[in-house]
């Protein structure tokens, strides 16, 4: 292509002319205006180019950096010294072109490389440089600000010039990142090319008025884009509803043509190009790095900052975008607005993407969170300051079919908060998640299945003028330019709107929202629901949902009292002291408070810190009782097989916690109540989305000889250590493991291999399910789910796999389980309750934290870069053994998450299913409701299947 490999930023426009335009075979623009001419700026030239008979006319617009920056402007095109209506040049030749042949034809011809470049309009949904804010208050106006480095993508039909597209950087081959400018009208204008495409590039260009044998019934995911120029003034002008076309009709002749389908409520929206008054390159698109080389995207700057970002590939070229996936933002209940988009690929970055712009116009990016927690768990990751510019929010989420996201997020500003909550899991937000904590989605390849695209968008309320910009600056440990920052004028905005995709969304559960000012609710508070057929919308709370959320707080504040009410603190501290040769020590008051709580508490354990007049600091561990805990006789069990843990590591070099003293609940405790005293060791739990790459593999160095080490005690049963002071193994800890007979425990261990224990544990499942003991909301497809997993265990367990030792296992190693100092040196591993020994394919596997975990739960099956990083560690210090287990481990990963995999995440489920029968190439190919009447027929004649579906049957 003649553009390839050409120096300095390249603007090219498809011409494509009318039967009776003429295109000059030479010529020259001329920039009307000197203020709009930066240093160095070559004038515009254009030719014609001849592919396969047929003829299109490039412009090439050779524009050299000066001061740094991108020079060329949309203005220095549209601000030339012609008019379109009339020829340019005297020295020209025809054209020709039949609209009989149909444009899509003349697409076609065109060179794959230039196919490309128009397939690169890619940041819909209409317009402009990456973003547009629609006022409510002035819900019929748009306004746009363009800036020097803007480029104009051309088409010419019949002697009129149009923009297709706007592009905000070209590369030394051409490979442009465009944005489009829509115009779906309901009264198409007569001398308009319309331009319709799908989510993953151009097909075609549809019609104009002169050509309307289009059938846009077929094409109902189809987005169109155009808008006529207008060179009268410096306010280019035009016009668009915003809404993805449905239906548009429209008369000629008496005669009435269907063009299209059409949403109601599709006023069309004026809006408004504003081009610079300046020369000052205030508006930059510059390519920044998140978390080293993981994520590569674009800072943007207009009335409102914005982000895009996207991954690539590695090797992969600049233009293969046919797998890009687009977010888009609809305006209360069905009206379009274009904001920001987060630009996802098929290969999604290795963390969670969630990015938002605070108002002091700090850039964060918020990572995977490993299990539930509240605001004060959670932090961001600043990476770029532009601190003297009031900003928006921007909250954008993204889910595939897995549906991976953040489990809580309250963002804070100044006047504002933001707290998203859920009904699920004592009223911590899941956001179609589970406890894991994955991570978001963001590689949506839209190839046919329910991909959900959620999320929120919410802005101050309004903005004062910024002071004179200023440039801004990255944060120190991201060495990239800096970017310029823009100028807008004062804006009000909503304070909330939503994200949504262009097509069928469907959510497992609502989403409650709640907006504060000033720590003052806003109305009631709203939640997320979907529509049939398009996008989500927001309805009103139903009132026993909030009575939910305020009977759980109460129950949890009222658990805490009664056990805080138990414990005899000064015992405590008596026996404490004891222990240390007389040390004084002391314990601030016990009270519950929902500010601190997760600092002393997780979901089965209550800390006490006991702090000691030396400065020595210990811990006690004492065990929650509530509806869920298990029985007193399993609860002790538990915490006898915790002590007996931690006194076999500290035989090892394992970074744990040392254990004092422990004591159960039982007549002649004067404590109280059951408790563990330890170390409390110094460091905070390690988040591993929040790190960087060169942290993670300091850590994951680390754990690699933490797992050597261990490697050195092996065992000769699979269970848990059950008496202290004893390197003994006996039965299995942990209460999905335990069975009640006639108020007998039968707890299940220890076993001499991995197919006695998943036989016995899936046994165990199956008959709480029949028992109505476990998933009582999906008991037939549990139980076919589970069925389905016996069958796979010769698979999963072959007998040859069943010699050998075993070795200890964490249960939960999931990344908080770590803890790290400053320079994220690990200080200790905590939390070992219900740890237990493993077979070596299990107990040296990648740890859950390393899992890819957005690919994990959409169902693939290659290992993340963190895994083949511990493999490769591994094999570095001569544990070649241990690297083949984290290189063929996936399938143990698959099979054991879908064992008890709790159902209410049921999206998150199916992919995890789907990427297990992957694996063992069993049933795979097959979508759920193949799969399950496969299941159906296959288990007809057991007992148990019957009569769940006589159940079923029955109500």
């Amino acid at each position: 292509m003649a553009s390839s490999g050409r120096p300095g930023w390249l603007l090219q426009a498809m011409c494509v002319a009318g039967e009776d335009a003429r295109v000059p075979t030479h010529g020259r623009f001329k920039l009307s205006n000197p203020l709009y001419q930066p240093a160095g700026l070559a004038p515009v030239h254009y030719r014609p180019e001849t592919w396969r008979g047929g003829q299109t006319a490039i412009f090439h617009s050779h524009c050299y950096d000066y001061v740094g920056s991108v020079s060329a402007a949309l203005c220095a095109v549209t601000s030339c010294e012609f008019d379109p209506t009339q020829e340019l040049l005297a020295n020209t030749q025809p054209v020709r072109h039949s609209l009989r042949q149909g444009l899509d034809e003349k697409l076609h011809r065109l060179p794959r490389e230039l196919r490309w470049q128009i397939a690169d309009y890619l940041l819909p949904y209409y317009n402009a440089v990456a973003a547009t804010q629609l006022c409510i208050r002035q819900p019929h106006r748009v306004r746009v600000a363009l800036a020097l480095n803007v480029w104009a993508h051309l088409v010419k039909v019949h002697g009129n010039i149009y923009i297709c597209g706007l592009s905000n950087t070209n590369d030394d081959k051409g490979h442009q990142i465009s944005i489009l400018l829509h115009n779906a009208c309901s009264h198409p204008f007569p001398d308009t090319i319309y331009i319709a495409r799908d989510h993953w590039g151009v097909r075609n260009i549809i019609f104009s008025r002169a050509d309307k044998s289009f059938q846009a019934q077929k094409r109902l995911d189809t987005w169109w884009e155009s808008i006529r120029i207008d060179n009268s003034g410096v306010i280019v002008t035009g016009y668009s509803d915003g809404l993805k076309l449905r239906r548009v009709t429209f008369k000629e002749n008496e005669t009435t043509n269907t063009l299209g389908w059409s949403t109601p409520h599709s006023p069309l929206i004026p809006f408004q190009i504003l081009r610079p008054q300046k020369a000052s390159g205030w508006l930059r698109f510059d390519r920044f790095i998140i978390n080293e080389k993981d994520v590569i995207g674009y800072y943007v700057g207009l009335e409102l900052d914005t982000v895009a970002l996207h991954t690539q590939k590695r090797g992969e070229q600049s233009h293969a975008k046919v797998d890009a996936h687009w977010l888009y933002m609809p305006l209360n209940d069905g009206e379009w607005v274009c904001q920001v988009w987060l630009r996802c690929r098929v290969t999604p970055p290795r963390r969670n993407i969630l990015i938002f712009v605070i108002n002091t116009g700090r850039v964060h990016l918020m990572g995977e969170y490993p299990r539930p927690g509240f605001e004060l768990e959670y932090g961001t990751i600043p990476i770029l300051d532009c601190s003297d510019q009031p900003t928006p929010i921007y909250f954008d989420v993204a889910a595939g079919v897995t549906n991976t996201l953040i489990e809580l997020s309250t963002i804070v500003i100044p006047g504002i908060l933001l707290l998203l909550e859920s009904k699920y899991r004592e009223g911590v937000y899941d956001f179609n998640n589970d406890a894991q904590g994955r991570v978001m989605e963001s590689g949506l390849t839209g190839k046919g299945r329910n991909t959900v695209v959620t999320g929120l968008h919410v802005v101050c309320s309004s903005f004062a003028a910024p002071p004179q910009s200023s440039p801004g600056r990255f944060a120190p440990q991201i060495s990239r330019p800096r970017p310029l920052q823009p100028t807008f004028a004062p804006l009000n905005t909503h304070p909330l709107a939503v994200l949504a995709p262009p097509r069928q969304s469907r959510l497992p559960r609502p989403i409650t929202l709640r907006v504060l000012v000033d720590d003052r609710e806003l109305d009631t508070p709203w939640v997320l629901h979907t529509r049939e057929m398009t996008n989500l919308h927001l309805g009103r709370q139903r009132p026993d949902a909030d009575a939910y959320d305020a009977a759980a707080r109460q129950a949890e504040e009222d658990e805490l009292a009664r056990l805080i009410s138990k414990i005899n603190t000064a015992a405590l501290e008596a026996r404490a002291t004891h222990l240390r040769s007389g040390v004084p020590c002391s314990i601030a008051p016990l009270r519950y408070d929902r500010t601190t709580r997760s600092a002393v508490m997780g979901g089965m354990n209550y800390h006490v810190e006991i702090r000691f007049q030396d400065g020595v600091v210990w811990l006690a561990r004492i065990r929650r009782s509530n509806a869920t805990s298990p029985p007193p006789a399993l609860r002790d069990y538990i915490i006898k097989s915790e002590v007996a843990t931690l006194l076999f590591l500290e035989k090892t070099r394992v970074p744990a916690p040392k254990m004092y003293d422990y004591a159960l609940e039982q007549p002649g405790n004067p404590v109280g109540v059951g408790f563990i005293l330890m170390e409390k060791l110094p460091g905070k739990s390690l988040r591993w989305s929040l790190a960087s790459e060169q942290q993670r593999r300091k850590v994951i160095n680390q754990i690699s000889d933490i797992l050597i080490e261990l490697r050195k005690y092996p065992f000769q049963d699979l269970g848990s250590l059950d008496n202290p002071g004893q390197s003994r193994v006996g039965p299995f800890a942990r209460e999905s493991l335990t069975n009640l007979l006639q108020s007998d425990m039968c707890i299940t261990g220890p076993f001499r291999s991995m197919e006695d224990y998943h036989k016995t544990s899936l046994g165990l499942l199956m008959d709480g399910i029949i028992q109505e003991e476990a998933y009582t909301d999906r008991p037939v497809d549990a139980y076919l789910i589970h069925r389905f997993l016996l069958d796979l265990v010769p698979l999963v367990a072959p007998p040859s796999s069943n010699q050998g030792d075993f070795y200890l296992k964490h249960a939960d190693d999931k990344g908080d389980h770590i803890l790290v100092d400053e320079s994220f040196n690990i200080t200790g591993i905590v939390d070992w309750e219900w740890a237990h020994t493993a077979p070596a394919s299990h107990a040296f596997n990648s740890p859950i934290a390393l899992l890819p975990v957005a690919d994990f739960y959409h169902g693939k099956n290659g290992l993340g870069d963190d895994e083949l990083y511990l493999a490769r560690l591994f094999r570095e210090k001569g544990q070649e053994e241990l690297a083949h287990v984290v290189q063929s481990g996936r399938l143990q990963h698959r099979f054991a998450f879908c064992c008890g995999y709790d159902l209410v995440d049921w999206d998150g489920f199916l992919g995890l299913f789907s990427g297990l029968r992957e694996a063992v190439r069993v049933d795979h190919g097959m979508d759920w409701g193949e799969w399950r009447a496969v299941a159906l027929d296959r288990y007809k004649d057991e007992p148990g299947l019957g009569l769940l579906l006589s159940r079923e049957q029955l109500g």
